[in-house]
């Protein structure tokens, strides 16, 4: 059965939160920006190498995403120090972590917002 956005939004933001160890607090601006980008994400076609087009949503069960949202949640905790993760700090864990992915899906396409 193919995956929805309201299924897997919850997982991501899940993933996010393990990653920083789950006793750090990520402000609501951090969130909200987080999710608005990764939303949007999920449901954008990517043209993979092979020439096909998928949408991570689609791809989902392919690739190890929750591993990738759980590395940026530590890198934002890290990165923090032990404070509150701001959205300048979850938006360079993010770019750092996509940015050494592999992934034909990462980094999302667009912006913080």
């Amino acid at each position: 059965m193919p995956h929805t956005s309201e299924e897997i939004m919850p997982r991501i933001l899940a993933a996010l939160g393990q990653g920083t160890g789950g006793a750090i607090h990520i402000s609501g601006e951090a969130l909200a920006a987080f999710h608005k980008r990764f939303a949007a994400w999920l449901v954008r076609p990517v043209t993979k190498p092979d020439g096909s087009r998928q949408t991570p949503l689609e791809a989902w069960d392919n690739y190890d995403f929750e591993g990738k949202f759980r590395d940026i949640g530590a890198g934002a905790a890290a990165q923090a120090g032990g404070g509150a993760v701001q959205l300048s700090t979850l938006q360079q864990s993010a770019t750092t972590v996509e940015a050494g992915s592999e992934c034909p899906f990462c980094p999302p396409p667009d912006g913080w917002v």
